[in-house]
């Protein structure tokens, strides 16, 4: 359908205010963290601590480094919501990183801390800008 201008205009804006919003949350804080459902309790999980997430279908793997990864039945678009864009880049169909835990970038892979991960075809101009 046609829309007006004024229409768009203001679909834009509330965009633009919307996503200034989202960006004034504060992920430098020590004690940002987001919460998931695993083992049928919630669990609280530091921004700073998240290595790695791993896509499992309809379920997602948090890697945290030396601890146990926590599985929750949730999806990577989900999660991918709930994090801040500027500590969080998705770098394949699978794999959610951190990007402070970042130890080098090859060509087609990228190593972390404790391991070495894929970069997808349709992600990599996107690390390019990194």
């Amino acid at each position: 359908k046609p829309i007006s201008f004024d229409t768009f205009s203001n679909a834009v804006q509330k965009a633009l205010d919307y996503k200034r919003y989202k960006q004034q949350y504060s992920i430098h804080q020590d004690d940002a963290a987001i919460y998931v459902h695993s083992e049928y309790r919630l669990v609280k999980i530091s921004l700073n601590k998240i290595e790695y997430i791993e896509s499992m279908e309809d379920y997602v793997k948090i890697h945290t480094g030396d601890e146990k990864p926590i599985l929750s039945l949730m999806t990577l678009k989900k999660i991918l919501e709930m994090l801040p864009g500027s500590q969080f880049v998705r770098i394949h169909r699978s794999y959610v990183i951190n990007k402070h835990k970042i130890k080098a970038i090859q060509t087609r892979k990228i190593q972390m801390q404790t391991i070495i991960l894929p970069i997808g075809n349709s992600y990599s101009e996107q690390l390019r800008q990194l």
